[in-house]
């Protein structure tokens, strides 16, 4: 007989995961620790969902991914093999995280991040323009800036984390303010509107101006001259246009003097009055008064008494008025002789006396001898001579106004 030995003992196969793969511990070691070890004796971990990043043909390898590992020791001696396997316990799950935005406008200078996650326990982180030290840990932060803003939430049981992203926008964009005004204040026109459009298709109109004037319109009426302040508000981002109209007041009167050419008399039966302005040529001129009604700006004048001018500015049509007096000089002058003594061979001549006449350096005096008379001197006083007996006359002139009287002896 033969005797033939044998020697088909396996080896010893141990495979444990002792750590825990996580956010915190992304890489593990695995344990052989009980297989059989020596010279003779290899080792091969393998896995079809998991990943060995070292140390495969040792008895601890690095792994970084769940999944089924399996140690196969090999006893090189006899060929012999045993294996085992292990599967890491594995926490690598993210926490879930959203951010929310918004814009900062006018109105809303101040935008509160809004960072939520369903986790319980979770931390939250933020960066961006606006974030500082003193709110970078807070769930909801206030900031000041646009811009893009990441929130990082960690789950603290796995070290796990997830970002999500938030858009701050900037609306600061005034509406546009565009003013006009009707027209320009005049005597004729007491009234004027004002206008503000805007590209704003959700606005409050407003307006403020002299003497407390406010109004909340986009077209109010005004009274008064002045400068006129319109405001916009874009009720979407509270900006703010603005515009300020200058209202004219052209309420200035032309100006109007009157004078006559002179006064009535008995040579002067009319008188011409004349009108000006310093405002003509836009101007017209009216008269009126002793049943005078005339656009002309000289008129004649017939009749004594008060005349008015009204002058009205054809921009404007604000008036101005005059007054002219025109007066009557028609006093004849006072006419008296007295009654002369006789013409006899004593009295061969005599002198007449008109001296209860209007005297004075503005009168005139002439003597005339009808019917056989004759003046032998003093023809133009009020006491001539005359010789002769006859009809004799004496007018009186009144130099000023041209007016006579007549009287004879």
């Amino acid at each position: 007989t033969v005797n033939i030995p044998g020697n088909t003992t396996p080896p010893q196969a141990v495979a444990s995961a002792p750590s825990e793969i996580n956010c915190f511990s992304p890489q593990v070691q695995l344990s052989g620790q009980g297989s059989s070890t020596g010279n003779n004796f290899t080792y091969l971990w393998t896995t079809t969902n998991g990943n060995i990043v070292s140390g495969n043909n040792t008895l601890s390898p690095t792994v970084n991914q769940c999944g089924t590992y399996v140690l196969t020791v090999t006893n090189t001696i006899n060929g012999c093999t045993a294996s085992a396997s292990a599967t890491p316990n594995c926490e690598i799950n993210p926490p879930n995280a959203s951010a929310t935005g918004g814009v900062i406008t006018c109105g809303t200078p101040t935008i509160t991040l809004l960072g939520n996650s369903t986790t319980p326990g979770v931390s939250y982180q933020w960066s961006g323009p606006g974030i500082e030290p003193n709110n970078q840990y807070q769930q909801n932060p206030n900031v000041l800036f646009p811009g893009i803003y990441t929130l990082t939430v960690t789950n603290p049981e796995n070290g796990c984390t997830k970002t999500a992203v938030a858009l701050v926008d900037l609306d600061i964009t005034p509406p546009t303010a565009i003013g006009s005004v009707s027209g320009t204040l005049t005597c004729l026109v007491t009234s004027v509107s004002l206008n503000l459009t805007s590209n704003a298709s959700n606005a409050i109109y407003g307006w403020t101006g002299p003497n407390g004037f406010s109004a909340n319109i986009p077209n109010p009426d005004v009274t008064v001259g002045g400068d006129y302040f319109g405001t916009v508000t874009n009720t979407v981002n509270g900006c703010v246009g603005y515009d300020t109209i200058a209202v004219i007041s052209n309420t200035t009167p032309p100006g109007a003097s009157a004078f006559a050419s002179g006064q009535l008399t008995c040579l002067a039966d009319s008188v011409t009055l004349s009108g000006n302005s310093p405002a003509a040529p836009n101007v017209t001129y009216a008269w009126t008064g002793n049943n005078v009604n005339s656009s002309l700006r000289n008129i004649v004048a017939y009749e004594p008494g008060a005349y008015t001018l009204v002058v009205t500015g054809t921009i404007n049509g604000c008036t101005s008025s005059a007054v002219v007096n025109v007066a009557e000089n028609t006093t004849i002058p006072f006419d008296s002789i007295v009654r002369p003594p006789n013409l006899n061979c004593n009295n061969a001549s005599v002198q007449l006396n008109a001296t209860p006449s209007s005297q004075g350096p503005n009168f005139k005096y002439l003597w005339t001898a009808k019917e056989g008379g004759h003046i032998v001197s003093g023809d133009t006083t009020l006491t001539p001579v005359v010789d002769s007996i006859g009809k004799y006359f004496l007018k009186i002139t009144n130099i000023d106004n041209g007016c006579t009287s007549l009287d004879s002896v």
